[in-house]
């Protein structure tokens, strides 16, 4: 901890123990890729429903939704 009115040499030794700190941490968490859902899998039925709705899509069958539909129905106002 400083004390209250540091000298700039005191500022300048804290700043750089908190820049060699922040590195260390940076290079500690490089690898580190945090994945909530890393292990799991989609149901059958939910693959089946992505297969049919590409298929829908590449066929030309789909509904599909406008984004301006998409706004109108929350409510968002879309700028020209």
């Amino acid at each position: 901890m400083l004390k209250q009115n540091p000298s700039d040499q005191e500022l300048d030794i804290a700043f750089r123990e908190l820049y060699v700190t922040y590195e260390l941490l940076e290079v500690a968490f490089e690898d580190y890729h945090y994945d909530p859902d890393e292990g799991l899998e989609f149901r059958p039925e939910v693959i089946e429903r992505i297969d049919q709705s590409i298929a829908e899509i590449e066929a030309g069958t789909a509904k599909l939704i406008s984004l301006e539909e998409v706004a109108k129905e929350f409510g968002v106002n879309l700028q020209d």
